[in-house]
Parts: structure tokens; C-alpha cells; sequence
């Protein structure tokens, strides 16, 4: 009888410390996106928990839905063509979170036909080595560099960078896929001084044959991205 009180605990014990980890496996965050000015559902929006794998796209009615992966603090991403990004701190301790967002569509800065705003070849390869890391090589590259917008101002030596759509990045030797949600990106020539911000999500790149799946082995030719 002593055996079987002793065993109860145990197994008490044991399922009350599981508890916690149920209910953190629980916590969701969702929401509708609709459009500022008409209030309209935006279906297709990229919504993801920064620095995860974890996101999804808006349905038709303009719904998300996602997991939380843990106790701790995160951030949501919100992100779609043609509209300023949004972003939402998660903090703990709460079993689930709503978030509903209207959108602004994103204003491109009044640009002027003057040396003011004309970048340079050098101007790219900064940019592209600081979110890379590297310059883009056939191991980590772009996928859409054509989204990314430069300004220099010769006046005050300060190049700025923006982009209305995520940044897409492939790392082969990684095999990720990297969605890139640039906030901001400034860089001054004279003071050397650079200043960005942003959010990302990982998915997987998809092995293209089973036989490279199975061996593992990263390379370009072994993988394809995810549109």
C-alpha cells in the first residue's frame, strides 16, 4: 500500500510538472488584417514569431493564426506588399494574445531629380554585406534584390534603404530560407555610422530529390526555395 502511495506521488509529481509545459505549448496569438482606409480583409499577409519558424498568411476574411513556441517574450511580424509593416511584442505569461491590425498603405519618401539621391554600386555592396554578413555568393544570396530601394543625400553623406516588401535569402549551407522584414536602414558616410532594424523568419529549403534528403548533403543544386 506504501509502494502504491509512493508510486501516486511520483506519477503526481510528474504530471503536475509537465502542466506548465502543456500550457506553454498552448499559446497562441491571432487576429484579422484588414486595410486602413476601407477596412477591407487582406488576405496573403505574412505573419510570423520573429527569429522562428513559426508564420503564416492571412486567409480570405483577412485571418492568422499562430503558435507561440514558449514562456518567454517574442515579437510578431506583420508584413505585405504595398503596405507598412507592423510589429507586436509578445511578453509572457499570457495563454494567448489578439492582435488585430489596419494596415497603412506604405508611402514611398518625395524623391527629387537631383545628385541628392543617386547611389552607387558601393552603396549596394554595403548594404547587402551588413544584412548578409558577406557578399551574396552562391551560398547565401537574395532572391529579390530588385525590391530594395537606395537614397544618398551628397548634402549630408547619409545613405538610407528601404524595402516594401520582405527581403527573401537563401543560405545553402545553412539550407534555410530567410524571410526579411527591413524596419529601417540608414548609413552615414562621414561619421561611419550604421543603423538598421528588422525581423526575420526561417523555413526550410525543400531537398529536391529523396536521395538528397536522405544524405543530407547542402548544396545549391540539392535545394529549392519555398516561393
Amino acid at each position: 500500500m506504501i509502494m502504491k502511495r509512493e508510486k501516486y506521488k511520483i506519477f503526481l509529481s510528474f504530471v503536475l510538472w509537465l502542466i506548465p509545459f502543456s500550457l506553454s505549448a498552448q499559446r497562441t496569438i491571432s487576429g484579422r488584417i484588414t486595410d486602413a482606409e476601407d477596412g477591407s480583409p487582406i488576405a496573403g499577409v505574412h505573419t510570423f514569431i520573429a527569429g522562428t519558424t513559426i508564420g503564416a498568411t492571412t486567409d480570405t476574411t483577412g485571418h492568422y493564426r499562430l503558435k507561440i513556441p514558449g514562456e518567454g517574450s517574442y515579437r510578431l511580424a506583420v508584413s505585405h506588399v504595398g503596405y507598412e509593416p507592423a510589429f507586436k511584442d509578445i511578453e509572457p505569461g499570457k495563454a494567448s494574445e489578439i492582435f488585430d491590425v489596419a494596415l497603412k498603405m506604405a508611402t514611398m519618401e518625395e524623391v527629387t531629380v537631383s545628385a541628392k539621391v543617386r547611389f552607387r554600386k558601393y552603396d549596394i555592396d554595403l548594404f547587402w554585406r551588413t544584412i548578409l554578413g558577406e557578399k551574396p555568393s552562391k551560398t547565401i544570396q537574395p532572391l529579390n534584390p530588385e525590391a530594395v530601394w537606395y537614397y544618398f543625400d551628397s548634402s549630408t553623406g547619409v545613405l538610407k534603404v528601404t524595402c516594401r516588401v520582405p527581403l527573401q535569402i537563401v543560405n545553402y549551407e545553412t539550407g534555410y530560407h530567410i524571410y526579411y522584414v527591413l524596419n529601417n536602414f540608414t548609413y552615414d558616410y562621414r561619421k561611419k555610422v550604421i543603423k538598421w532594424k528588422g525581423e526575420c523568419m526561417f523555413t526550410e529549403l525543400e531537398p529536391a530529390t529523396f536521395r538528397q534528403k536522405k544524405h543530407g548533403i547542402k548544396t545549391e543544386s540539392m535545394y529549392t526555395a519555398f516561393p
